[in-house]
């Protein structure tokens, strides 16, 4: 685990990070970019052509 602080006082503690949040966060991402691969552009110029 990795404590995750505030910015203006790091002694501060406001959240724990867990490594399974890293793997979940890293999955996502890489999920994420072979979609964009696939539909063409990043996920948020899906998002934005979707919504139009």
């Amino acid at each position: 685990q990795i404590p995750v602080v505030d910015e203006h006082n790091p002694r501060k503690i406001i959240g724990i990070l867990s490594r399974r949040d890293i793997f979940a966060a890293y999955n996502k991402a890489l999920i994420d970019r072979s979609l964009a691969g696939v539909g063409g552009g990043t996920a948020r110029e899906r998002k934005d052509r979707e919504a139009a």
